[in-house]
């Protein structure tokens, strides 16, 4: 392996705040344009090589996304279901989402997986939601139901396409992601009791979960 590969492979398995990880995009940027220089003649070439190496950096690496955050929107009545603005190194993008509080968000193979909640006391639910990179909704999956509580908790990044995590049920909740939508006939493919999804034959995730039946105790807590 050349030292570019060796490099390559030890920040893309290594690397997981942002600022460093484009940071050292740069730095191999401009060391793959200084070795091309000796190798290729022609600057097309190394400009598309310089190119491909860094796409591959930045899609590879499953984590937390910190570079995202997301600003609540001032709800105009009680009943309206909270929304909140999606903020990309804390400039507005633009783009909104339903959810009150950004639980995590989570950057695998050149999408996002955001965990947004509502904020309300002792009826909380989840919303899973999957961007493409330019931040457009993908696939989205609601996780909850009446009187229902918890709070999410226990986030696990499993490579190659899981995330992990508790919210309610007394369960360990995971998603699994595909790279490309997948169909899924929803009379033959349900999933667990509490996930809701819309109507539809193609999906980018599915989520996984053995939920038990929660108290009313469990539910005051």
């Amino acid at each position: 392996m050349t030292a570019i590969g060796q490099r390559k492979k030890h920040m893309a398995t290594t690397l997981n705040d942002q600022a460093l990880f484009d940071s050292a995009i740069r730095a191999l940027e401009s060391e793959v344009a200084n070795v091309g220089a000796y190798l290729v003649l022609d600057p097309a070439v190394r400009q598309a090589y310089a190119r491909q190496i860094s796409h591959k950096l930045r899609i590879m690496a499953m984590r937390v996304a910190t570079e995202l955050t997301t600003k609540p929107i001032e709800a105009s009545s009680a009943d309206e279901v909270p929304t909140s603005e999606i903020l990309l190194n804390e400039e507005a993008s633009g783009k909104f989402v339903s959810g009150a509080v950004l639980e995590a968000a989570v950057w695998w193979n050149g999408f996002y997986l955001l965990f947004m909640t509502d904020d309300i006391p002792f009826e909380e639910s989840l919303r899973i939601l999957l961007l493409d990179a330019e931040l457009n909704i993908l696939d989205s999956a609601f996780v909850g139901g009446p009187y229902s509580s918890g709070s999410f908790s226990s986030l696990d990044l499993i490579e190659p396409n899981s995330v992990h995590f508790r919210f309610i049920g007394d369960t360990v909740w995971s998603v699994e992601l595909f790279p490309h939508p997948v169909i899924r006939l929803p009379l033959l493919a349900s999933e667990p009791v509490g996930v809701y999804r819309s109507l539809g034959f193609r999906r980018h995730f599915v989520v996984h979960g053995n939920p038990q039946p929660q108290s009313s105790d469990q539910t005051r807590k």
